[in-house]
């Protein structure tokens, strides 16, 4: 096991929708606490709507973000990131109405998202990701709970687990 302490965060998920739909939302509070997306769609090896890219949008909001991308059909699903402080805490946010950014991740957060993205495209190995897939051997202490709409994204990512006890391949020189 490694010296150093685990960070535990909580990715809660919402979807699928449309670019579209997402569009509507761009001026919403909820739409300002989005971080991360995950992006499904057809692929010729791995199949029908499977999930084929992960993303961030911290310096940026995330409507922008995804205007980069050609998703005229694809299912979109969009999180908000926060620090994991406890089940009952999370359920006590996920009870509130309205999106009080107080809660999640925002720009100055940036390292952090950055190390959850990287853990949970180098766990998941989206087929679209070409970048990134070597990089999250800095994000060994991280741990993920996915929640909310997961889509085919698992419950859990260990970095500790999937890093430190798997082997990476050498990154870039």
């Amino acid at each position: 096991m490694s010296d150093c302490q685990e960070t535990t965060f909580e990715v809660w998920w919402h979807g699928p929708y449309t670019f579209e739909e997402l569009k509507k939302k761009k001026k919403s509070a909820f739409a300002r606490t989005l971080k991360l997306y995950a992006v499904y769609g057809d692929h010729p090896l791995y199949g029908r709507q499977v999930l084929t890219y992960i993303g961030k949008a911290v310096r940026r909001d995330l409507i922008t973000r995804l205007s980069e991308h050609n998703l005229e059909r694809e299912p979109i699903y969009v999180a908000n990131v926060m620090r994991f402080d406890g089940w009952a805490k999370s359920n006590a946010i996920a009870d509130e109405d309205g999106w009080d950014p107080k809660y999640f991740l925002g720009r100055d957060d940036e390292e952090h998202i950055s190390r959850i993205e990287e853990l949970l495209i180098y766990g998941l190995w989206p087929a679209g990701n070409l970048r990134n897939k070597n990089t999250a051997r800095h994000s060994s202490q991280y741990r993920i709970f996915n929640t909310g709409e997961l889509g085919s994204l698992p419950p859990e990512l260990s970095g500790e687990y999937m890093i430190e006890k798997a082997p990476l391949p050498d990154e870039p020189g």
